[in-house]
C-alpha cells in the first residue's frame, strides 16, 4: 500500500477510493466536500490519516468480512455502534467495523487469525484414554467417564503450551523453533495458534521466518471440555507432531490422565466391531489366536470376568464353551461390554502378543492396539490383516 503512494496525487486517488463517510471525516476539518478541494500541499498529518486508512483497507480486504465482524461484535454492541455497522454498504461494512472499534495490534492480529482459521480444512479428533497401564477397575471407570464428558473448566495458558513445545523440540532433536502465538476463547471453542518453523537454513532466526512466512501455522480448536479437537496443519507437518502436542496439553493439566487423541474417523459401528470380535472368538483370521478376553457380564452386580488361555492345545473358545461341564460363557459375550482382548500373532511359528482395548464414545467403538509384540512393523501388519478380514479401523497406542 505504502509503495503505491509516490506523489500527492496518489494520496488523493486513495482518498477517493474510500467509503463516503470515511472520506467526509477527513475532508470536514478543512471545510471542503470534494477531494480536489483539499488545500495543497497536503499536510503530513493528512497524509498519515490517508495512509493509515489505506493500510486498514488493505488489511480488511484479506479477511472474511462476516467472520471479522462477528469477532468484533461484542465490542461494538458494548459501545452502541453495531447498528451503524449494519447500516453500512456490505462492501464497506468490515472497514467501518474496525474504524468504530478500539483498534490495537492485538485486535488486528486476533481478527486476522480468526478469519483465516475458518478457511482451513481440519482433521477431527476425539479424546480417549490409554488403558494399557491401568489395572484398577475404579480408575478405569473414572477414565471412561472423562472420555464421555471431557475435562471440566480446563485452564490452558501460553506459558503451558510454550513449555510443551520447547520440551517436544528438545526431546525430538528437531532443531526447530515453535511458539504459541495466541490462545483465544471464541465461538464456544478454545483456539490455540502455534507457529512452527518449516525448515532450518543457515543462520536465519525464528523472527526472520515469521516475516518471510517460512513457518507453518498449526491451529488447535478444542471443545470447551477438550473432549473434541479439530486440527489444522500443512501436509508437511507429520500427524505425530500435533497429536503429541495435543496429548501433552491434557497430561500437563492432569498428570494422571493417559491422554490419546485419535481421529474421529477411526471409530467403528457396532456391526463392524461385532464382526471383529467374532472373528477373534472363532479364530477365523489366519495366524491370529485369541489368548485373553475381559468383559463386564450382563449379570447382577455386573462382574468383570477375565478368561485367559493357559494351554497351547485348547482354543479359548473351547474354554468359554465346554458343554460337558456346563460352561457357556460364550453366550454372555454378545450382551457384555468387552473391555480388552489379547491375541497371539503367529509368524514363522513364533507368537507375538498384542492387546486390544475398546472404548465406546458417541455410538462409535474405538479399537486401540498396544504392545511391542516383536516390533512396530509386525503390529502394523496385524492391523492391516484384521482390517482386511473385518473392516475394523484400529488405532495404535502411543509409545510411552
Amino acid at each position: 500500500m505504502k509503495n503505491r503512494l509516490l506523489i500527492e496525487d496518489d494520496y488523493i486517488k486513495l482518498l477517493d477510493s474510500l467509503p463516503k463517510q470515511i472520506k467526509i471525516s477527513i475532508l470536514e476539518p478543512f471545510g471542503v466536500s470534494k477531494t480536489n478541494e483539499l488545500p495543497r500541499p497536503l499536510t503530513s498529518l493528512t497524509k498519515m490519516d490517508i495512509l493509515s486508512i489505506g493500510y486498514l483497507k488493505e488489511f480488511t480486504s484479506q479477511l472474511t468480512g462476516e467472520i471479522a465482524i462477528e469477532y468484533l461484535k461484542e465490542g461494538l454492541v458494548q459501545r452502541g455502534l453495531l447498528e451503524e455497522v449494519e447500516k453500512a454498504n456490505k462492501l464497506n461494512r468490515t472497514i467501518y467495523a474496525f474504524m468504530l472499534s478500539q483498534i490495537d495490534i492485538e485486535l488486528l492480529q486476533m481478527s486476522y487469525l480468526v478469519s483465516r482459521c475458518e478457511k482451513f480444512a481440519y482433521e477431527e479428533y476425539l479424546l480417549l484414554m490409554d488403558m494399557e497401564t491401568i489395572s484398577d477397575p475404579l480408575k478405569q471407570a473414572e477414565l471412561r467417564q472423562i472420555e464421555q464428558t471431557g475435562i471440566v473448566d480446563p485452564t490452558i495458558t501460553t506459558d503451558l503450551v510454550n513449555g510443551i513445545l520447547e520440551r517436544y523440540e528438545l526431546s525430538n532433536s528437531t532443531n526447530l523453533s515453535s511458539t504459541c502465538l495466541k490462545i483465544l476463547h471464541y465461538n464456544n471453542e478454545i483456539l490455540i495458534f502455534i507457529l512452527r518453523e518449516s525448515q532450518r537454513g543457515g543462520l536465519r532466526t525464528f523472527q526472520k521466518y515469521i516475516v518471510d512466512m517460512n513457518a507453518d501455522l498449526i491451529v488447535f480448536r478444542f471443545s470447551p471440555t477438550l473432549k473434541d479437537l479439530r486440527v489444522r496443519a500443512v501436509s508437511i507437518v507429520k500427524e505425530e507432531v500435533y497429536q503429541t502436542i495435543a496429548n501433552n496439553i491434557i497430561i500437563n493439566l492432569d498428570q494422571r490422565l493417559p491422554a490419546n487423541y485419535v481421529k474421529r474417523s477411526n471409530g467403528n459401528s457396532s456391526e463392524v466391531f461385532q464382526a471383529f470380535l467374532q472373528s477373534l472368538l472363532v479364530d477365523s483370521v489366519p495366524g491370529v489366536q485369541l489368548n485373553l478376553i475381559e468383559f463386564v457380564a450382563p449379570l447382577p452386580g455386573k462382574p468383570l470376568i477375565t478368561v485367559e488361555k493357559k494351554s497351547g492345545e485348547i482354543s479359548l473358545i473351547q474354554s468359554l464353551e465346554d458343554t460337558s461341564r456346563n460352561v457357556t460363557l460364550s453366550l454372555l459375550i454378545p450382551d457384555s461390554t468387552v473391555k480388552k482382548v489379547k491375541v497371539s500373532f503367529i509368524i514363522n511359528k513364533k507368537s507375538h502378543i498384542f492387546t486390544f482395548y475398546f472404548s465406546e464414545v458417541s455410538e462409535q467403538i474405538y479399537i486401540t492396539i498396544s504392545g511391542t509384540g516383536g516390533g512396530t512393523q509386525k503390529k502394523r501388519n496385524l492391523i492391516s490383516l484384521l482390517h482386511d478380514y473385518t473392516d475394523a479401523r484400529i488405532v495404535e497406542s502411543k509409545e510411552k
